[in-house]
């Protein structure tokens, strides 16, 4: 059952899961519900512990099973309500904006289903900005940033870059670093404070370099702050989540 259920729970998340190999290596990704949300895994942890406590042959072991897969069940369908009415805000501030794109997506940042990540593809950049179910006005705060995907002289068989490519689909930016290397950033997930400050903001960063060949490695990965900077993105992010 596992086998089923995890990765039809994965399409639901910004990573998305490749749901059809071994037939098709499109990856299926809804963005409704963060990778980690708690309001989704209590009840279900509850139950279990609740259902620890009976002896296996009692009865309320599969009642409270059964509760606790109906509430989080229903979360999942209000995160898709949810998403449907952050679309809306997103679509009327770009129409009033008169903001023209090729594609967009919307997805909600870590933890929570409150505070959400807004992105649209235009012809050479991209549009995006956070938007909480809290703000006062209903529209998002929008900024700007270059693909500058002319920075990557490769070749069309590259295999880091098509994998970036890939793993991105296609919402990705490159741009230089202070010390002169080039850097791939995933917009999927945007950045910390849904801004461009400088090469450190953004949630999903590669670096990469050309080698002599003129293919490209990848030099290093970040997935998500560092380390030691974790504790004030965090508390960056509950004061945006309070909303504007």
């Amino acid at each position: 059952m596992t086998i089923v259920t995890h990765p039809i729970l994965d399409t639901f998340t910004t990573y998305g899961t490749q749901l059809f190999q071994p037939f098709s290596s499109v990856r299926v990704a809804f963005n409704n519900i963060s990778v980690a949300d708690p309001l989704y895994t209590i009840p279900l942890i509850i139950a279990i512990i609740v259902m620890s406590r009976f002896a296996r042959t009692d009865q309320r072991r599969q009642r409270v099973m059964w509760a606790g897969i109906i509430i989080s069940s229903l979360y999942m369908a209000f995160t898709i309500w949810n998403k449907s009415q952050i679309n809306d805000v997103f679509e009327k501030t770009m129409k009033k904006e008169n903001i023209e794109y090729k594609r967009y997506m919307t997805s909600p940042t870590i933890l929570n289903n409150v505070l959400w990540f807004c992105l649209a593809e235009r012809e050479d950049d991209y549009v995006f900005g956070l938007y909480s179910q809290v703000d006062k006005k209903k529209e998002v705060v929008l900024n700007t940033m270059d693909k500058n995907w002319k920075m990557l002289d490769a070749q069309e068989n590259d295999e880091v870059i098509n994998t970036l490519a890939w793993f991105s689909n296609g919402y990705y930016t490159v741009m230089k670093r202070k010390d002169g290397s080039l850097q791939i950033n995933d917009m999927r997930f945007g950045t910390f404070d849904g801004s461009v400050k400088d090469e450190t903001g953004f949630i999903f960063r590669f670096g990469v370099e050309k080698q002599a060949d003129g293919i490209y490695v990848l030099t290093d990965e970040q997935a998500g702050p560092p380390n030691e900077e974790r504790m004030g993105i965090f508390k960056t992010l509950w004061a945006r989540i309070k909303g504007i």
